[in-house]
């Protein structure tokens, strides 16, 4: 029948359990969260001097389209020249944006703090909850806090 759920396996019943254990060893999560934290401390510098060669990549990629776009508008350049090479700079700078979002997102990361005790404990009970009540919208909704 549609929207019925079938019973758990005993597979199902050991991934979760496993799944469940690993959260409540504290010092496992400590460990990682400690690790994690290291990684992005240790490639702050690296990805600063990246965003800042992105940026001026990005600033030479939008002076080349300006000059092109100026000499298509003034007449000196005709479309079928000008046409190829401003994809080609336009798809470069949306390569550039990506990778300048994707390093700003990687120096976020390295401000984050480790969580208190009682943030992996509330992601332990949403997964308890998530997993003995199922695909209700309510072990859904347990998911998607974290």
């Amino acid at each position: 029948m549609a929207g019925r759920r079938a019973p758990p396996t005993a597979f199902d019943q050991a991934v979760l359990g496993s799944l469940l254990a690993t959260f409540r060893d504290h010092d496992l999560v400590d460990r990682a969260v400690a690790a994690f934290l290291a990684r992005a401390t240790a490639s702050s510098p690296r990805y600063e001097e990246q965003l800042a060669a992105v940026w001026a990549d990005i600033r030479r990629t939008e002076d080349a389209l300006d000059r092109y776009f100026r000499a298509f508008e003034s007449g000196t350049m005709a479309e079928s020249v000008c046409a190829p090479r401003v994809q080609a700079l336009s798809e470069r700078l949306r390569g550039l944006h990506a990778r300048r979002r994707e390093l700003t997102e990687a120096i976020e990361d390295q401000h984050m703090v480790s969580p208190t005790r009682a943030e992996p404990e509330a992601l332990r009970e949403a997964i308890y909850i998530g997993i003995t009540s199922g695909p209700t919208p309510s072990g859904r909704r347990c998911f998607r806090i974290w």
